[in-house]
């Protein structure tokens, strides 16, 4: 298994449906988990139209932690997502529940990266860069950190920050590498490479600009088999691109772990992985 997140900043596209589109065309089993704290359960009102009874989460995985269960809980809380192979931990139904989960985030990284081998790939979707109460400690665990950028003047311009902070914090535990950029909109006006110009972060994937089709995803509507669009097409490549280069950092990791070549700051997490 592997652990990918995807963020954003300000004026970003919408990582929560991004991260819905990558999780059903992921080559692989995948647990996809709602940890914005800007809350409102968006998979849980679009995809699923409200359908199902919001008693299960992020919320009860604050309550499992607090008892010390918290690995078992995941299991229990999960909703599927029918005709795929995603399952969903949905997030906070409103920001006044963040703080009751912010204490979880650092185990919940530490579950999540020990996870059986075997087990599915895990998908996060952190919301926004700086929110408050921000699941900081996933995005410094995952194998592969995302920061979605349209290709705008102002998106590039507000992405630019993040993205170095990003960069540096990551490297400075030896995770630099694992951070890249997913371009929403490329040629809207500025193409991938221009974007990875700006940032000095690697493309790791493109999503065309297409918006029936993240409608369709967005809001649950009848073309779920996702077969036509430009969006639809390039969701399996660039899901097969990521899913990828997330389980090559993490086999980097274990290699790197076994060699004892590695940041000495890793070694907990590391640890936590086996």
């Amino acid at each position: 298994m592997s652990l990918t997140v995807l963020t954003s900043a300000s004026g970003a596209p919408g990582v929560t449906t991004t991260a819905l589109g990558l999780a059903m065309s992921w080559p692989r089993p995948v647990l996809l988990i709602d940890a914005d704290p800007a809350g409102g359960s968006p998979i849980l009102a679009g995809w699923f139209h409200g359908r199902p009874p919001h008693h299960r989460g992020l919320l009860d995985l604050a309550m499992a932690h607090a008892y010390g269960d918290l690995r078992t809980a995941i299991q229990d809380v999960v909703i599927p997502v029918p005709d795929t192979q995603v399952t969903l931990v949905s997030g906070v139904r409103s920001p006044t529940h963040a703080p009751a989960v912010a204490a979880l985030w650092p185990e919940l990284a530490r579950v999540l990266v020990g996870l059986d081998r075997t087990g599915p790939d895990v998908i996060v979707d952190a919301g926004r860069l700086g929110a408050s109460q921000a699941p900081q400690p996933i995005l410094e665990a995952a194998d592969a950190v995302l920061l979605a950028c349209r290709s705008t003047l102002p998106a590039i311009s507000t992405a630019r920050g993040w993205a170095r902070d990003l960069h540096d914090r990551f490297s400075a535990v030896g995770g630099g590498h694992h951070l890249g950029l997913l371009v929403i909109g490329p040629g809207r006006p500025f193409g991938t490479a221009e974007v990875k110009g700006a940032l000095g972060v690697p493309v790791l994937g493109a999503l065309p600009w297409d918006v029936r089709t993240a409608q369709a995803i967005h809001l649950g509507e009848a073309s779920r088999r996702l077969t036509h669009g430009p969006l639809a097409r390039a969701l399996r490549p660039t899901a097969e691109a990521i899913a990828s280069f997330a389980a090559g950092n993490r086999a980097r990791l274990a290699s790197a772990s076994v060699s004892g070549d590695r940041a000495p700051e890793l070694a907990d997490d590391q640890a936590g992985r086996r």
